[in-house]
């Protein structure tokens, strides 16, 4: 005889239709299953006292998840309607429900389709499902340690023998949630690994022979059932390693990079934290990460950024001991030393990638050793702390990777609002003269990068000395700041100068917008959006960046010969101060500005050269200037004095129209040879860059 629901759900409108579920055993619809999770479900499951009516219901999701033929969207929502059956089952009222949902053999089940259709949903659906199942382990489980044994079981060989990728994923995971909500210790799970491994012999020990030769571990320890010696350390050890071998080889690829790291992240900082509650263990194994990273990263140099952000930075977080370590098994010696002779160029690349994930961590400091310790430099032990001068000389170095990264390890710090160091400042302007020559377009675009945070903590002041905790903005400070400043923007005045090669042009030019848009120069009035850590940061100082100099290097820059050189210093120009751009000085008293506007004298040599040469590029640098004048014009003209025509937008478009007309109106037409003598195609283009 069927129960009848509790009262709290008599006359529910859900009940019905939970009702006609219950009934039979079945694949349940998309469209049924998304009706149910709603709320009807819950309800059912909270307060059904019919063990059998629920069992159907069960049986119905378990099928449904497991059914290969569904679609994405339909296996999305099964796995959100059995996640909602889990988490309300394992609290029911009714005794029979709540044991059905914590038995193992429900636990198994749900697991194992989880491991196989895990790409076939949404990822947070599944996500959804795994909670659910550490919140069943969370309860009273009996058999919570054979669903510890089987999870290993499920996980370890996708990571170890390297074969289908179809469960790593998931695989990776669940170790992960596993491991951080406490569902398996660490060392429990170094245990059933290194029972794994050795039950499995066969399977594994050809795959890993040459990188287990190379780490020294000995393979015969697991082809014999270990024993209880002296030597259980030592096996407990190289599985950990085994482990962070096979997790960190997947590593290399893009899908799972961030996955792996993950996972290496949450299995080590267990590690850590039992290891400083005294577990002896624990402590044997809180670094066994760093000889397998080190092995597989410096086979895979071509992905060492990746792995270095996807790998290394979670592991430095939770082990920074562990991070020593590692610094310790790189020529880290030579570094400090300032020795560019190493031999080996991978080695040398590694360490200043890990050096540079460090700094961003707080591990590694420029200079000076903070005065402010936290966990991390304490757990460190001791800290690393590189002199900028000794840096600088790396800026100079053969291999581009290595230029880059010591210039991000001069310019990285953990808060923008940092000051930079006053030796710091000066080895970056020392090397970026060799860095602005860079052929490669895609460095130099990382310069440029690393050059928008130079500007950042610059415009923020230098510091002598960074260990004062709480550094005052002294007249000196002030001082060397500007001279600093000063010096730079003289190197990138000096690099616009004609002659100099195209990449020094184009990276000097989009150096000095960045300048102007950070807010050096106080004379700017055009704003620029902020939208990328510390561009709002306040400006201790302003300089004064524009010039007739400047004016006088940008203009010949409109006749190069590339496109985007023109098209940069066109940029700047347009930002120029009015009177200084049609002065080329500032009028003061003492000096009062020219009577003629550089700048239209500029447009009628570009104008001659432009008739005289017939090339597009002169004739392009002719609309440019006359889009400047447009720009700089004003819309009305003034009626208490008479004005020139590049004072007013008006006077601008009449001349360009006027100048077209006279050479149109030639009798002859366009074929007349005195069409050579005027850059109509200038004119055109003047026009359509004012008209846009």
């Amino acid at each position: 005889m069927d129960a009848k629901p509790p009262p709290d759900t008599q006359g529910d409108p859900g009940w019905a239709e939970m009702e006609g579920v219950s009934q039979h055993v079945e694949v349940l619809s998309e469209n049924t299953l998304r009706q149910i999770a709603k709320g009807p479900l819950a309800k059912f499951t909270l307060g059904c006292q019919d063990d059998e009516k629920v069992a159907r219901v069960w049986q119905s999701l378990l099928d449904t998840y497991s059914t290969p033929s569904i679609s994405h969207s339909h296996m999305t929502a099964v796995g959100n309607t059995v996640s909602a059956f889990l988490d309300c089952g394992v609290d029911s009222r009714h005794e029979g429900t709540r044991r059905l949902v914590r038995s193992s053999q429900a636990w198994l089940a749900v697991f194992e389709v989880y491991m196989n259709r895990f790409d076939e949903a949404k990822s947070k659906s599944m996500m959804q499902v795994l909670f659910s199942l550490v919140n069943i382990l969370k309860h009273d489980q009996t058999d919570v340690q054979l669903i510890r044994s089987m999870i290993v079981d499920a996980t370890i060989p996708s990571l170890i023998l390297r074969g289908s990728r179809s469960q790593l994923k998931a695989s990776m995971l669940s170790i992960e949630v596993f491991i951080r909500k406490n569902v398996i210790r660490s060392t429990e799970l170094i245990t059933l690994v290194e029972n794994w491994l050795v039950q499995n012999a066969q399977r594994w020990t050809h795959l890993l022979q040459e990188d287990l030769k190379t780490l020294s571990i000995d393979i015969s320890q697991f082809t014999n059932k270990p024993g209880d010696d002296g030597s259980r350390g030592s096996v407990m050890e190289d599985t950990a390693k085994i482990l962070a071998l096979g997790l960190v080889s997947w590593g290399r690829n893009l899908d799972f990079a961030s996955p792996a790291g993950s996972a290496l992240g949450a299995v080590f900082q267990s590690i850590q934290t039992s290891s400083r509650e005294g577990n002896a263990e624990a402590q044997s194994l809180s670094s066994a990460w760093v000889a397998p990273v080190r092995h597989v990263m410096l086979q895979n140099m071509g992905t060492l950024e990746m792995m270095s952000n996807q790998i290394l930075y979670p592991l430095f977080k939770v082990d920074p001991r562990g991070f020593n370590y590692f610094m310790n098994a790189l020529p880290l010696k030579d570094i400090l030393a300032g020795d560019m002779t190493h031999d080996s160029l991978p080695e040398l690349t590694l360490l200043f990638s890990a050096l540079q994930i460090g700094k961003k961590i707080g591990l590694v400091h420029e200079d000076y050793l903070s005065t402010k310790p936290n966990w991390l430099t304490t757990e460190a032990g001791e800290s690393i702390v590189l002199r900028s001068e000794v840096i600088g000389q790396f800026l100079l170095h053969r291999e581009s990777s290595i230029r880059l990264t010591a210039l991000s390890l001069l310019v990285t710090a953990t808060s923008t609002t940092k000051p930079l160091t006053s030796a710091a400042a000066w080895a970056i302007l020392k090397g970026l003269p060799s860095m602005h020559a860079e052929s490669d377009a895609y460095s130099r675009g990382e310069i440029l990068s690393l050059t928008r945070r130079f500007i950042v903590r610059v415009k923020g002041g230098v510091a002598e000395d960074q260990s004062e905790s709480a550094p005052t903005w002294k007249s000196e400070q002030e001082a060397e700041t500007r001279a600093i400043l000063n010096a730079y923007v003289d190197f990138l005045k000096a690099d616009l100068r004609p002659g100099i090669s195209y990449p020094r042009h184009i990276t000097a030019l989009k150096a000095l917008m960045l300048t102007l848009e950070s807010g050096l120069d106080s004379r700017i009035a055009t704003s620029f959006p902020r939208n990328k850590p510390g561009e709002n940061n306040k400006c201790k100082l302003s300089i004064e960046i524009f010039h007739a100099s400047l004016l006088r290097s940008l203009v010949d820059l409109l006749l190069d010969a590339f496109d985007d050189v023109r098209a940069t210093s066109l940029s700047i120009l347009k930002i120029f101060p009015w009177d200084i751009l049609m002065g080329g000085l500032i009028q003061t008293q003492y000096q009062p500005s020219c009577p003629f506007p550089r700048l239209t004298d500029a447009l009628s040599r570009a104008e001659q050269l432009a008739s005289n040469t017939s090339r597009a590029d002169h004739a392009d640098t002719v609309a440019r200037l006359y889009h400047i004048l447009f720009c700089g014009a004003v819309t009305n003209r003034s009626e208490n004095r008479e004005t020139q025509w590049w004072e007013t937008k008006t006077g601008v478009v009449d001349t360009i129209l006027g100048k077209l007309e006279e050479k149109i109106s030639l009798q002859g037409g366009l074929f007349t040879s005195s069409m050579r003598d005027a850059p109509l195609h200038g004119f055109l283009s003047a026009l359509r860059y004012v008209s846009s």
